[in-house]
């Protein structure tokens, strides 16, 4: 009775890893060998070979766009709490939208950006803040020319577009899903950052910043703006 206790144990330790290793190779090794070319966009979840996906908006209105999605995988919300904790840096600022400079690290496309500082809420560095501070996001949208041109030459094998086509369409990514829009003019945000890799980005990709209204801020979950101890 005690073996066959101690074997379903053991099945049940076994079923459990298993999952586990299914649920990390979902979340960071979605790689799909896939060429591009335009005749593709007629297909849903056409991915590189950086597990990024790429869509067609077909709607004649709209100029097409290729839209990059990462798989991010975050092990828990990222709520006000986390943030504030984790973050070395905390301040309420304006983005600058004349300063953005996009860069391509990868086939992720990164925003460069200056923000006018308000307010510092929170500095556990050496970094004596001036006005003015340079951050950069995983996110923004470059012609498809200018995209392809800036990849390493193992990825632009992937491509294969006429001069046409790489005038016509664009690349886009945003983390978000539309919900953060960083060119609007004046408006203030609260920013949770730390430096990685030599540049102040944001905690949690665009979970680490948060449209202000008054003393609310925005709240990605439920999609409204709440209160908030640090404003």
């Amino acid at each position: 009775m005690k073996k066959k206790i101690r074997f379903v144990e053991v099945m049940l330790i076994i079923l459990v890893l298993l999952v586990a290793i299914v649920a990390v190779y979902l979340c960071f090794d979605p790689f799909h060998n896939r060429s591009f070319h335009e005749e593709n966009f007629e297909q849903d979840n056409i991915y590189n070979d950086m597990g990024t996906e790429v869509e067609n908006i077909s709607d004649e209105t709209q100029e097409d766009v290729i839209s990059i999605t990462p798989q991010l995988c975050y092990g828990h919300e990222p709520n006000l709490e986390y943030l504030t904790e984790a973050a070395d840096l905390i301040v309420s600022g304006i983005v600058d939208t004349s300063s953005f400079n996009y860069n391509v690290q990868n086939t992720f496309i990164y925003t460069n950006m200056n923000i006018q500082v308000t307010k510092v809420l929170k500095n556990n560095t050496e970094s004596n803040l001036s006005g003015s501070l340079n951050i950069q996001i995983m996110g923004g949208k470059l012609s498809a020319k200018d995209y392809i041109s800036s990849l390493d030459d193992s990825y632009k094998s992937n491509y294969s577009l006429s001069e046409e086509e790489l005038e016509k369409y664009s690349f886009s990514l945003d983390t978000s899903n539309g919900k953060l829009n960083l060119q609007e003019e004046n408006v203030e945000y609260l920013f949770f950052l730390n430096n990685m890799y030599g540049n102040w980005g944001p905690n949690s990709n665009h979970y680490g910043i948060r449209k202000i209204d008054g003393n609310k801020v925005y709240d990605y979950e439920t999609d409204a703006y709440i209160e908030t101890d640090l404003l």
